[in-house]
């Protein structure tokens, strides 16, 4: 894909760079802290690259950055004419055009909540009912997965994405095709736009180490997680991202669809992730950067022949863990793979980094050992006014994997915080005057360390 060049920009930001700590950068500090929203970067970027390529799927089905906007927009009108504001509004959409404009048009008037598409039975009625859903976006082959249901909840309305006949109620609920919906709706807004220190997504944790919680995250986190992203990796508006992860999942969202938005890139998503695939689908889309899980990485090595391997542009790969022979794996697939980093649903201590540091041993994710504990990282940030960090239910070690945090270093957290360790849990906000260090248990198993 060749972009004209008036959409070069030369202001790459290196952040995370500063003295005894890590700085926050260009796309972090564009705006005033009230400003620091995703919907604010959206208007920006809509403004500034127009009909530029925001997000591709499949290499065919093309969503402008003016048109993610216009689109988002729609939504959120829809969404007032439907529901009306402040409400909870579920996904359940896999990659398409249609995913962002429906988060962010949530976002701008209400509440989003991206649910699973996997998920089925039970587990997707819990998360239903727990999430307090008004309404529910589903794509039209995922409808059976409702269908089957003993309740949905508090939801109001069922919007059906894609074609086909379906059913003018599913479990008791009106339904109304996506198109009907949005169609209808103008392409501007006249609501005010949330605060930067309101409740933007509940997001729900895989589930891994109990029942799975939905972490309550402010507009502030959610423009920030990515943003730092974008920085760290010094991404800029020639780069074009791709994954195969789906865009309900963290990584997509903040490294694919929010990391393009800030950096004025172009994000390339697939529907369906064939390991086959991915690399003639990141030929064809000239994709600079990929991020991958270390079971993927090792799929496609299993599958795709050396000689097979077509001339692409992609220079890195942020993938953890890193596939097993790293370095026959980078030899193989003409490519360099970024392995220290590391986030959670609920957390996000040590930014993925464009420059690795030496000295760290092949199996870590990041940080350096300690004596008896693993620093994960000391960050710069900005806190937002009202919230606050609700619970600490697991961390994860660099050298072992997930453990628990003990008793004791839970109940500290709840007395420093004057938490309860409820449910959900709220993100843990950021401010740019703190500077945070957090350590968590190595082989000797000792407790969690925040020191502020």
């Amino acid at each position: 894909m060749n972009l004209p060049d008036k959409w070069s920009s030369t202001n790459i930001p290196r952040a995370m760079s500063g003295p005894g700590g890590r700085d926050l950068g260009a796309y972090s500090t564009r705006f005033p802290l009230e400003e620091r929203t995703i919907l604010r970067t959206l208007r920006y970027q809509s403004d500034i690259y127009g009909d530029k390529p925001y997000l591709i799927y499949d290499g065919t089905d093309i969503l402008t950055y003016r048109e993610a906007d216009r689109l988002t927009n729609r939504v959120a009108n829809a969404i007032l004419s439907s529901v009306g504001p402040g409400r909870h509004v579920g996904i359940i959409l896999r990659n398409q055009y249609e995913f962002m404009p429906a988060e962010n048009g949530a976002l701008a008037v209400g509440v989003a909540v991206p649910l699973n598409a996997e998920a089925r039975g039970p587990l997707l009625q819990s998360q239903i009912e727990r999430a307090d859903l008004s309404l529910l976006i589903v794509r039209h082959e995922l409808l059976d997965s409702i269908a089957g249901l003993a309740s949905l909840g508090a939801v109001e309305l069922i919007v059906v994405v894609g074609d086909g006949v379906f059913p003018a109620r599913v479990v008791d609920v009106p339904t109304i095709g996506w198109d009907e919906w949005v169609g209808r709706e103008p392409s501007t807004i006249d609501h005010p736009e949330p605060a930067y220190d309101d409740l933007a997504v509940l997001a729900f944790t895989s589930g891994t180490t109990g029942r799975a919680k939905a972490v309550m995250h402010t507009h502030y986190y959610w423009y920030l997680f990515s943003s730092t992203i974008a920085e760290s990796l010094e991404h800029g508006d020639q780069d074009i991202f791709t994954s195969p992860l789906p865009q309900y999942h963290g990584g997509s969202l903040h490294l694919i669809a929010n990391g393009s938005l800030h950096a004025g890139a172009t994000g390339c998503l697939q529907a369906r992730f064939s390991p086959k695939r991915f690399w003639a689908d990141a030929a064809r889309d000239q994709a600079t950067y990929a991020f991958l899980l270390g079971p993927i990485a090792a799929l496609i090595d299993k599958v795709v022949p050396e000689d097979e391997v077509p001339e692409h542009r992609v220079e890195s790969i942020y993938c953890l863990p890193p596939p097993p022979r790293r370095a026959e794996w980078e030899r193989k697939f003409r490519t360099r793979i970024l392995r220290q980093g590391w986030a959670m649903t609920e957390i996000f201590p040590c930014v993925m980094q464009q420059h690795q540091q030496d000295g760290h041993p092949e199996d870590s994710m990041a940080g350096r050992s300690a004596g008896s504990s693993t620093v994960l990282s000391t960050i710069r940030t900005e806190w937002s006014r009202r919230a606050r960090w609700e619970s600490l239910s697991s961390v994860a070690s660099s050298r072992t994997g997930c453990s628990r945090a003990t008793t004791k270093s839970r109940r500290s957290l709840e007395r420093r915080f004057g938490t309860s360790g409820s449910t959900p849990v709220m993100a843990p906000p950021m401010r740019q005057t703190a500077c945070c260090v957090f350590a968590v248990g190595s082989r000797t198993g000792s407790a969690v360390e925040v020191r502020w």
